[in-house]
């Protein structure tokens, strides 16, 4: 026993040794990041099992729609057998609660029929199809972990989003008229799920796939209230009960107003904004100091919790507001530079589908703004323009990472 105990002791000091070594050859303004990344890191996969246990319900922000690591993260979730085993919903943001008919009917269908999705991804906000390929591989996911359980088991997908009824829509001022629901937005996505998990009194989990803004927890503006997205009516109207995730990427750095009215769904229309990198480079640093295995720690009480908010509410927000009043955890899956944008599925760009788009930019856009849409892709008419749009697309690297700056700017 006693040489049992000599050995462990030996391996405590050799693991803390290793550990000083490292740190001694690391900047002294990055050591903290890398101390923290070190100890309190956990796999993404392992900290997930944990929060699914203690939380009804993970609230996830992917950083940009496109993003394709996230999405091949979301489906080892739900292929793990102690993750997938506890889940019951998966919402999406990115898809209204008109879809839902269509993503039952492909989760129910005795075979995979992506065709049977179509048209739920032909309701958007900007009048183009929402056709990322990283949707139809999760939606493939949940169909086939689906096949080995009960009908009690069966892992749900439901679109939370407002509907946008675009065969009511005939012209510009429709389009102006719908944008003033839009004010409701995040309520509505907060009360679809809170219906559907049934208050969280049934004891069922779920996971919310969204984008930045939804996902805050409980950012406040400059006269210290909260901005009331999504995920901070459930963390302030049902505490306990949910968990904010950022997965790591680029960040949206708005640093002007511009005009009063947006006129798309995001709003970013309205600002001047640039992408750049957390901290001027430091949490990559940190990461690659790591040796870039995939991570994922909380936020609260280190410094990438206390390091300033960035993000959508930048030019409203009061001042000394933190990433951790944002998130509660942090996962990093790879170096920026090693992101991707997701593929695009050209057949959601059905026949009929394309006449119908070839209509919602007429109403969109007047004659001199299709010109230059034309002018821009280089087509000859819109019927070209929309055609292209119907063929398939691979995943290709981040486009927006060329305009970061260097990941060594921290050391200035």
């Amino acid at each position: 026993m006693k040489k049992i105990s000599t050995i462990l002791t030996v391996f405590i000091l050799w693991g803390q040794s290793s550990l000083f070594l490292k740190a001694q050859n690391i900047h002294p303004k990055l050591l903290p990041y890398y101390q923290v990344l070190k100890t309190q890191g956990k796999s993404p996969i392992d900290f997930m099992r944990e929060k699914i246990s203690r939380y009804d319900l993970l609230i996830f922000d992917d950083a940009l729609h496109p993003a394709q690591e996230p999405f091949d993260f979301y489906q080892q979730l739900i292929r793990d057998a102690v993750f997938g085993q506890k889940l019951h919903y998966v919402f999406l943001e990115i898809l209204p609660v008109t879809a839902q008919r269509h993503l039952d009917a492909f989760l129910n269908a005795p075979t995979k029929n992506h065709q049977l999705l179509y048209p739920a991804f032909q309701q958007t906000f900007d009048g183009y199809a929402s056709n990322y390929k990283t949707y139809f591989d999760l939606l493939e996911a949940v169909w086939e972990v689906n096949q080995q359980l009960p009908d009690s088991d069966k892992i749900r997908v439901m679109g939370t989003d407002i509907p946008l009824l675009w065969a009511g829509i005939e012209y510009k001022t429709d389009w102006q008229n719908f944008r003033k629901t839009l004010k409701g937005r995040d309520y509505n996505l907060y009360r679809v799920i809170l219906d559907a998990m049934k208050g969280f009194k049934q004891g069922k989990k779920g996971i919310f796939l969204t984008n930045t803004r939804h996902a805050y927890k409980g950012v406040r503006n400059k006269q210290g209230d909260f901005h009331w997205n999504c995920g901070t009516f459930f963390a302030q109207n049902h505490p306990g009960k949910t968990y904010a995730i950022r997965i790591h990427n680029i960040s949206l750095d708005i640093y002007k107003q511009v005009k009063k009215e947006a006129q798309t769904a995001q709003g970013l229309d309205r600002v001047k904004y640039r992408w750049i990198r957390m901290e001027q480079g430091i949490w990559d640093a940190a990461f690659e100091a790591l040796g870039e295995k995939p991570v994922t720690i909380s936020l609260k009480g280190n410094v990438f919790g206390k390091a300033a908010y960035l993000g959508n509410h930048s030019l409203t927000a009061r001042e000394g507001q933190t990433m951790f009043d944002a998130y509660d955890a942090l996962v990093m899956l790879k170096p920026l530079e090693q992101l991707h944008f997701s593929g695009r599925v050209g057949a959601v760009y059905t026949l009929d589908f394309q006449q119908e788009m070839i209509r919602r930019l007429k109403v969109l856009n007047n004659p001199t703004e299709i010109k230059a849409l034309l002018k821009q892709h280089n087509m000859a008419s819109l019927k070209a323009y929309v055609k292209s749009l119907a063929k398939d697309a691979p995943a290709k690297p981040n486009p927006l990472i060329k305009l970061l700056g260097s990941k060594e700017a921290w050391k200035k």
